[in-house]
């Protein structure tokens, strides 16, 4: 209920509407939109901490806004925030207890306007991507494996010879190279022997590939040739 909301300063200059019992913050979008107007630079984002509670992401209950009485829509913030920011058709934001304060805390709270932006979104549905993508890398290679794969690949990001390298780890790629030197070679020889010749000698390859005697057989093509 918006009465049950009272008025506080979360930051210097931004006045916000707190629920006495969650700790939960309502601010309106005039009001963060002044806010953000008068500051004179954005602050540098700071790392996550390491061993800090953040709020979790398990809440999933739907919010009504306090000034419209319409439900408000979800955003996660990503970034190593584990949980999401729920906003109004009016533009207000709702930060549930705890969460304005780890934003603060990382510098991020100047910048909520961008959350709910098609950019950042879209940023943060990769990452989650990725993070599933290295979950079941992990999952089927081990962590050392994995970690010892992913130094390597950092390595060879910018590596003049990265396709090389890549060939020598990956036998499949290697294999492909052989077949692509193969063909170079069979077109040398077809454009050296002719069509009709360049078949003959290679259906005598076939015949002769697992041949007891093939070294004998051979000889003795070389021994005509040289006759000749």
């Amino acid at each position: 209920n918006h009465k049950s909301l009272v008025v506080t300063e979360i930051v210097e200059g931004l006045r916000a509407w707190q629920c006495p019992d969650t700790g939960g913050v309502w601010i309106p979008a005039r009001a963060y939109g002044i806010w953000v107007q008068a500051q004179l630079e954005r602050l540098d984002h700071l790392p996550q901490s390491e061993n800090v509670e953040e709020p979790s992401d398990d809440d999933f209950s739907v919010k009504l806004c306090p000034e419209s009485g319409t439900l408000m829509f979800p955003y996660r913030v990503g970034h190593g925030f584990n949980f999401r920011i729920d906003r109004s058709v009016t533009g207000g934001i709702w930060l549930d207890g705890g969460e304005w304060e780890q934003l603060k805390k990382r510098n991020y709270h100047d910048e909520l306007n961008l959350v709910f932006a098609a950019p950042w979104q879209r940023e943060e549905r990769i990452a989650q991507l990725n993070e599933v993508i290295e979950q079941s890398f992990r999952a089927k290679l081990g962590d050392e494996l994995y970690e010892k794969i992913s130094v390597l690949h950092e390595e060879l990001a910018d590596h003049p010879h990265r396709s090389e390298a890549l060939a020598l780890a990956a036998p499949w790629q290697r294999e492909e190279r052989i077949i692509q030197l193969k063909a170079v070679i069979e077109q040398s020889f077809r454009a050296k022997l002719g069509d009709e010749l360049y078949e003959k000698l290679s259906a005598l390859h076939e015949e002769l590939a697992n041949h007891p005697n093939r070294s004998e057989a051979l000889s003795l093509l070389m021994h005509n040739a040289a006759v000749e």
